[in-house]
Order: C-alpha cells, then sequence, then structure tokens
C-alpha cells in the first residue's frame, strides 16, 4: 500500500483497499473492513472504475448486512438493511454495465468479422468470375485458332490433292507433302497437350512418348500420300 500511494497508482490502491477489507471482513473486523472498503469505492469511483465500484460495493453490501443482523436497534437495523441493499443494487447495476460492455464488445467483434469475411466473399466471388470471365474469352480464342488451323489444314490437304495437274520437281513433291503432315502433326500436338499433361503428370519421358505415339499414328497416312502424290505431282 505504501509503494502505491508513493506512486499515486489509484487503481492499485482501490485493489489493495478491496482486498484488505474481504481480509477483514473474514475475521470479522467489520468497522475497518466497512472503512477501508468504503474508501476504496470512492477512489474506484473517481477513477471511473466499473469492475471495482461493482466489487466494492458487493463488500459494503455484505458488511451493512451482518452489521443489520448484529445490532438490537430497530432504527439502526433498518438503516443497515437499507444501505445492504443499496449497496447491492449498485454492485448489480455495475455487474450489468461490465456485462453489457462485453456484449457490446463481443457484438462489435462479430459485426467485424461478419463484414471482413463479407468482403473476403464478395473478393472471392469477383475472383471466380473474372477467371471465369478469362477462361470463356481464352476458351473462344482458342477454338477459333483452331478452327483456323483445322480450314488452314483442309485448304492445304484440298491444294495437294488438286495439284494433279500441276507438274512439280521431285524435291518440291516432297516438300510439299512433309510440310502438310508437319503443320497436321504440330496441330494435333497442340489439341492433344492438356490431355497429354494430364494423363503424363507434366513428365517429360511420358509426354516424349505420347507424342512419339502421334508420329507413329501419322507416319503409315504420310507414307500413304506421299506415295500416291508423288507421282501426280513429279513432272
Amino acid at each position: 500500500m505504501k509503494i502505491l500511494e508513493e506512486t499515486c497508482n489509484k487503481h492499485g490502491i482501490a485493489v489493495s483497499l478491496n482486498n484488505i477489507g474481504i481480509i477483514e471482513l473474514r475475521r470479522g473486523a467489520l468497522a475497518q473492513a466497512l472503512k477501508n472498503v468504503t474508501q476504496g469505492l470512492l477512489i474506484a469511483r473517481e477513477i471511473g472504475s466499473v469492475h471495482l465500484i461493482s466489487a466494492n460495493a458487493g463488500i459494503l453490501s455484505k458488511v451493512a448486512k451482518i452489521q443489520g443482523d448484529r445490532t438490537t436497534d430497530p432504527v439502526l437495523r433498518q438503516a443497515r438493511y437499507k444501505e445492504a441493499l443499496e449497496m447491492y443494487e449498485l454492485h448489480i447495476q455495475m455487474r450489468d454495465s461490465i456485462k453489457n460492455e462485453e456484449t457490446l464488445k463481443a457484438t462489435i467483434r462479430q459485426q467485424t468479422k461478419y463484414e471482413f469475411e463479407k468482403v473476403q466473399l464478395v473478393k472471392e466471388q469477383e475472383e471466380k468470375e473474372r477467371s471465369r470471365i478469362e477462361a470463356e474469352v481464352t476458351s473462344r480464342r482458342d477454338n477459333l485458332q483452331y478452327s483456323v488451323i483445322l480450314i488452314a489444314l483442309l485448304v492445304l490437304f484440298g491444294g495437294v490433292m488438286s495439284l494433279g495437274f500441276v507438274k512439280v520437281s521431285p524435291r518440291m513433291a516432297e516438300g510439299i507433302i512433309f510440310f502438310s503432315f508437319l503443320i497436321l502433326f504440330e496441330f494435333l500436338l497442340v489439341l492433344a497437350d492438356p490431355y497429354i499433361d494430364n494423363w503424363s503428370g507434366g513428365a517429360p519421358g511420358f509426354k516424349l512418348l505420347f507424342n512419339a505415339g502421334i508420329a507413329a499414328l501419322i507416319f503409315p497416312a504420310h507414307a500413304f500420300f506421299e506415295s500416291r502424290l508423288k507421282g501426280r505431282l513429279v513432272k
């Protein structure tokens, strides 16, 4: 208590007076308990500590009730009981104020959490919508390019098939056929790449095997076209 008084720690003084009052109440020193706890209540009101006001008022209510029970003077007994009731009501009022404050803080925390989660949800929805739009744009772009490539391949092979009346050199004929099937092979690789990645797990060795398989499937067609068309194209 001396250290608290020297440092002007009013909150600590009020707490200590309250603790001393509890000890004196248990010992039966009611007058001293009343003095110390009353002084603590005054300091608690001065610093505006709701917790200390509630605690001190609760002790004073017990002290006043015990004093009322022990006195034989009816007037004094009534006064002590009245004071006990007033201190008890003050204790309950401050206690409820603490609970209301805690409830308000909990409500604010809950509201803050709700607002944060709401903002996060909106961001997630916006991100999903942006990803969906990007996926649609990418899908339309890829479909368009696939269509253009497919049309180009059809035109290229159609041109090769219609070149029977045009005579070119053997190397030119081989080059036209090779280039046509090279473009077809690359197109099939681009078309199958997502599926190959999924099946192979991105492993280079497995991807190479899949690519080799596609090449092996194209090779007979290349040989067939080369044997049939080369004779028509070579002068």
